[in-house]
């Protein structure tokens, strides 16, 4: 079994990614660097192994899948594009060793998943509450997606009476 040596994160906020190395991300990048590719290559010696693309544009898809090891890298985007944007790859990329996959709502079993992913999160209530910055009854969603698509809120939880 091998060890995983670096874990990186890549956004465009450096709030986010000041807030990820105290989930052990071991190297954050910004994406608007203009060397963002090729200082990525120097610190993997040749490409990632694994990458996950999660924010659902086609130019992170690509980009994602420009940051493999052209041997052996695979890319799994777990975001949904909108509905007929394609991605550009070259065949000769594919046919060289990477690999791409899609994963449609994060390939969960709602029924098995979610209690292993609460087990999880309560069992770390740093990580749980770093990921939450602020809370928001039903009635506020509105103002929640807006708060975080201005990027005032790392994540926003949505309070329901139950």
């Amino acid at each position: 079994s091998k060890k995983v040596k670096n874990i990186i994160a890549i956004d465009v906020s450096n709030q986010k990614l000041e807030k990820v190395l105290e989930w052990g991300i071991t190297n954050t990048f910004n994406a608007n660097d203009k060397d963002l590719i090729s200082n990525i290559f120097k610190l993997t010696n040749g490409g990632l192994d694994f990458c996950i693309e999660s924010a659902g544009k086609i130019s992170t898809i690509e980009l994602g899948f420009s940051l493999l090891n052209k041997e052996k890298g695979h890319l799994l985007f777990a975001s949904h594009p909108p509905e007929g944007e394609k991605i550009s790859i070259s065949p000769h990329e594919l046919i060289s060793g990477k690999k791409i996959s899609g994963s449609w709502g994060g390939a969960t079993k709602p029924d098995l998943d979610f209690p292993i992913f609460s087990k999880i999160l309560m069992s770390n209530e740093k990580l749980l509450n770093s990921l939450i910055t602020k809370s928001y009854s039903l009635e506020e969603i509105n103002q929640a997606i807006e708060d975080l698509n201005a990027g005032s809120v790392f994540r926003p939880l949505i309070e329901m009476d139950h």
